[in-house]
Order: structure tokens, then C-alpha cells, then sequence
């Protein structure tokens, strides 16, 4: 049992270091389509521009009252050749209102313009940078991805497997019994018999019987009785469901004085 944690530890070492390349992988994309729209929409002080992953947000700060003048949205296919979604094309959205005096106006409308002519002159040059990107990040990320689901897969059925070995360790040990302290806060444990019993101050559980179907069981729960500065232990006998039993180990591992 020992060495299947460790084996199940492992892969999950093996799943993060995968989920961080692929995120890693994201990450670089992004940041090399922005080289490539950085060589075509330069800021200035007057126009500035957020590249993201579904467009272009251009800001003109000159502006009033609104800031996201524009944008350039980018508007994907699925290529089966490349089994990725590519940008087709990329059009323009004018966001909202604005105030300002004629000269203001004239100077927000020309930058606009300016911006417009950009994309319309070298629309196919980006549309062919950005998709070449994609193209080549995606079958490197797509390599990782088939190799964390196989990880994955087999990281669910020794979890499984590991589980059903754990919970039968559990109840072997509960025959004898698991004793229970307090927190930092000197409280004991609780354990949810059933929608409307709950059983607090347990500082015991022992299992006494497990029914033939393995779904319910006998056990009996120790409690801390105080009254008039005494304190007694008290256990109380009920038949519960082993689903709620090993809920309650296991919420409760860091209460328990007896280990499995």
C-alpha cells in the first residue's frame, strides 16, 4: 500500500510538471503573437494598445469619457488540416460615445482612421503571423495533452484502487477502535449519523458489525459527557451507512490519536 501512494504521488508530480508546460506553452503563444502585432500597432502617447487573446483593445486616453475606443476582434475557423481553431478574419468594433470640442473630436477620428488604415493594409500579413504561431504551439501543446490524459487515466485507477485499499484498512482497524482529542480550540469531533442526528464530543469510534452488502454497519461512538466539573465517557450503539463512517475518518484524520 506503501508503494502504490508513492506510485500515485508520483504521478501526480508527473500531471503538475505537465499542466505547467502546457500553461507555459499558453503563455508563450500569447506572448508571441504580441510580438507580432507590436510590430504593426505601435503606441504612441496618444493611441495605446492591450493585445489579448480574442483581439486588439486600442485605448485613445484623449478621449473623456471612454476609454475602449475601439477593437479588433479576431474571428476563428476550425482548420481540420491543423485540427485548431485559426483566425479567418479580423474586424472592427467602435465601442460607445464620446465628448469632447471639434479639434478633440477631429484628432480621436483621424487616430481611428489611422488605426483602420494599419489592419486594412496588412490585415493578410497578421492573419498569417498570429495563425502560424497557433499552428506551431498548438501540436507541441497538443503532444502534452495526450500525454496528461494518459497520466490522468492512470492516476484514476490506482486512485481508485488506492482508496478501496485504504477504506479496507479502515475498517479493519475500526474493530479495535480509533480514539479521538481535541483541537486548538479543545474540541472534539463531530460525526453526522443521518439528516437529523449529529453526535458531537465523539473522542471513539469502533466498529462492531458491517452488514453482508458492505453499504451499513454497527458501531459505536464514544462521547464526552461533562457535568458538574466531571467528566464521563459515554458510547452509544446505532447502525449508519460505511459511506458516513469513512466520511468521518477521514474529515477527521487530525483529531486522531490511533493511526491505520
Amino acid at each position: 500500500m506503501k508503494n502504490l501512494k508513492l506510485e500515485l504521488e508520483n504521478k501526480n508530480t508527473i500531471a503538475k510538471r505537465l499542466e505547467d508546460q502546457i500553461s507555459t506553452l499558453h503563455s508563450d503563444l500569447r506572448e508571441s503573437q504580441s510580438a507580432i502585432l507590436s510590430k504593426y500597432f505601435i503606441e504612441n502617447d496618444e493611441v495605446k494598445y492591450a493585445f489579448r487573446y480574442w483581439g486588439v483593445n486600442v485605448t485613445i486616453p484623449s478621449l473623456y469619457d471612454h476609454h475602449n475606443s475601439m477593437e479588433m476582434k479576431f474571428y476563428e475557423k476550425y482548420s481540420e488540416e491543423n485540427d485548431v481553431n485559426l483566425i479567418e478574419n479580423i474586424k472592427i468594433c467602435l465601442n460607445g460615445s464620446s465628448f469632447g470640442d471639434e479639434d478633440e473630436v477631429i484628432n480621436v477620428l483621424n487616430h481611428k482612421i489611422e488605426v483602420v488604415n494599419i489592419l486594412k493594409e496588412n490585415r493578410n500579413k497578421i492573419i498569417k503571423g498570429l495563425n502560424t504561431q497557433t499552428i506551431a504551439f498548438s501540436k507541441n501543446i497538443e503532444i502534452l495533452r495526450d500525454k496528461l490524459k494518459i497520466v490522468r487515466k492512470d492516476r484514476e485507477e490506482m486512485q481508485k484502487e488506492y482508496d478501496t485499499l485504504l477504506e479496507a484498512k479502515i475498517l479493519y482497524d475500526l474493530k479495535d477502535g480509533y480514539t479521538y482529542g481535541t483541537d486548538e480550540y479543545d474540541n472534539y469531533p463531530f460525526i453526522q449519523i443521518n439528516a437529523t442526528q449529529m453526535w458531537h464530543r465523539v473522542s471513539g469510534v469502533r466498529l462492531i458489525e458491517e452488514s453482508k452488502s458492505g453499504k451499513t454497519c454497527q458501531i459505536g461512538v464514544t462521547q464526552i459527557m461533562r457535568s458538574a466539573g466531571i467528566v464521563e465517557e459515554h458510547e452509544t450503539t446505532f447502525k449508519t451507512k460505511v459511506s458516513t463512517l469513512m466520511n468521518f475518518v477521514k474529515e477527521n484524520e487530525k483529531y486522531r490519536k490511533t493511526s491505520a
